[in-house]
């Protein structure tokens, strides 16, 4: 699979997550990438945002060893880039919030 055809299938998750239509975080890069884009999105999606973190932490509390620092979510290849991510995930519930 790609990094183009693995960021948007993690997108998807973090926009179901965000608006809380799936559960938590299922592997840690799920969870690594939701902490991310909870931070990231966290001035315009503040329910989102926390939705995003809080799903991470509780994947955290059970695999504390599984958090990487944000740069190396990029360096492993989990998503693109930080900018990119935050765009892409903005697009991505701003066009939700419009068809709501």
């Amino acid at each position: 699979m790609s990094t183009r055809e693995q960021e948007a299938i993690l997108l998807d998750r973090c926009v179901a997550v965000g608006k809380g239509n799936e559960g938590g975080a299922t592997s840690q890069i799920e969870a690594n990438v939701f902490r991310l884009a909870g931070m990231i999105i966290r001035t315009n999606y503040k329910a989102e945002s926390a939705r995003l973190i809080a799903a991470s932490e509780t994947y955290f509390a059970v695999h504390p060893d599984e958090l990487v620092p944000s740069a190396e979510i990029v360096r492993s290849g989990w998503i693109i880039s930080a900018p990119r991510l935050r765009d892409s995930l903005e697009r991505l519930l701003a066009a939700k919030a419009s068809q709501a």
